[in-house]
C-alpha cells in the first residue's frame, strides 16, 4: 500500500541530524548554527484562540515539523512547512505559522502570570497586554520545503502579494519573508548528512530524467529506506513494487532498473519517459491528488477521459 506523502515527509525530516542539517545547508549558508543534540521536537498543534471585542474565537493549525534549540536558557524555535505544489499564498501561510506560535507563547506567559498570581505586582502601563515589560518571546524560525518539477513562481514575501501603493508609502510597508528552499535548484553540496544530499540529488535527477548519472552515482550504493520513501513519494518511482526494500538499505540501481522496466498499461509512465504522455500523466496524478475527479480533469484540461480514467485507475490499484 502507498504510504501517505505527507507521514513520510514529517518522518523523515523529524530526524535531529537531518532537521539541522537542512537550515545549516540552507537558511545559514552551511555554517553549523544548529546543533542537533541541542534539539527537542516540539507539539505541532498551535490551535488557540483569540478574543476581540467580547468575541472569542477559536481556531485549530498544525504545523508539519516543529523544533525547539536550547542556548543556554534560552532558545529559539524552527518550523518545516512541506509543498508538493506551488501555493501563491504561502508567504502569507508561512507568516501565519509563526504568528500562531508568538501568539501561543504570549498566551502561554499571560496564563502563567494568572496561575502564579503575578499580577497582583503588574503595573498599571503593564496590565493591558497581561505581561509585564521584561517579558520576552523566542524567535521563530521557518523552511517552505517546496518538491515540485516546476520552478516555484509564487510570491516569496508578503509585499509580493500586494496591489500596488502610493508613491512613498512603499518604504512603510511592513513586509514578512518567506524562507524557501526549492528541492529542483539547491545544490546538494550544500549538505553534509549524506541523507538529505542523496534526497536532492535524486529528486533532481529523477526530475532530469538523467539515467546516465543516476547509474554513475549510484550504481553500486546502498541508500537508507528513508530516503528511498521520500523519493518515490515525491517522484514515479515506486519502491513498493521491489521485493527488499521494507526496512534498512535499498540498492538504489536494482530498484531503478526495476521500476524503468515495468510498463505502465494504464498510460502511466515511468520518471524516464519523456514527452507529452508523461508529463500530461505527471498532470493528472497531481489533480487527482488534489481531489480532482475525472470529468473536472477532462473540462479543464482536454485531455482524453478515457486517459485520465487509466491513471485513474492505475492509482487505486497501487492504494489498495
Amino acid at each position: 500500500m502507498k504510504q501517505d506523502k505527507n507521514i513520510v515527509l514529517k518522518n523523515f525530516w523529524e530526524d535531529n541530524h537531518r532537521f539541522a542539517d537542512l537550515f545549516n545547508g540552507t537558511l545559514f549558508q552551511g555554517q553549523k548554527i544548529l546543533d542537533p543534540a541541542f534539539l527537542e521536537t516540539c507539539d505541532t498543534d498551535v490551535s488557540g484562540s483569540i478574543t476581540a471585542k467580547d468575541k472569542k474565537v477559536n481556531y485549530k493549525r498544525y504545523r508539519d515539523v516543529i523544533k525547539k534549540m536550547y542556548m543556554g536558557s534560552e532558545f529559539i524555535l524552527l518550523g518545516i512547512e512541506n509543498q508538493s505544489l506551488i501555493h501563491y499564498a504561502m508567504s502569507l501561510r508561512s507568516m501565519g505559522y509563526d504568528f500562531l506560535n508568538y501568539t501561543k507563547e504570549y498566551n502561554d506567559i499571560k496564563r502563567r502570570h494568572k496561575r502564579e498570581n503575578h499580577m497582583k505586582h503588574i503595573r498599571p502601563d503593564e496590565f493591558l497586554s497581561g505581561i509585564f515589560k521584561t517579558d520576552r518571546l523566542h524567535p521563530v524560525f521557518t523552511l517552505v520545503v517546496y518538491y515540485g518539477e516546476k520552478p516555484w513562481d509564487g510570491p516569496l514575501s508578503l509585499k509580493g502579494m500586494m496591489a500596488a501603493m502610493p508613491p512613498g508609502l512603499e518604504t512603510h510597508f511592513s513586509d514578512y519573508k518567506m524562507n524557501l528552499v526549492q528541492v529542483i535548484s539547491e545544490h546538494p553540496e550544500h549538505f553534509s548528512h549524506p541523507d538529505v544530499s542523496a534526497v536532492f540529488d535524486l529528486i533532481q535527477l529523477i526530475y532530469k530524467e538523467d539515467k546516465h548519472m543516476l547509474q554513475e552515482k549510484y550504481g553500486n550504493s546502498e541508500i537508507d529506506k528513508e530516503v528511498f520513501d521520500v523519493v518515490s513519494s515525491i517522484t514515479a518511482l515506486d519502491l513498493n513494487t521491489v521485493p527488499g526494500t521494507e526496512r534498512g538499505k535499498v540498492k538504489m540501481w536494482t530498484t531503478l532498473e526495476k521500476w524503468q522496466r515495468e510498463s505502465y498499461e494504464s498510460g502511466q509512465q515511468d520518471g524516464f519517459a519523456s514527452g507529452e504522455k508523461a508529463a500530461r500523466c505527471k498532470l493528472i496524478t497531481h489533480m487527482l491528488e488534489n481531489q480532482w475527479d475525472a470529468d473536472a480533469i477532462h473540462k479543464a484540461t482536454a485531455i482524453p477521459l478515457n486517459e485520465i480514467l487509466q491513471v485513474q485507475e492505475s492509482r487505486n490499484r497501487s492504494d489498495s
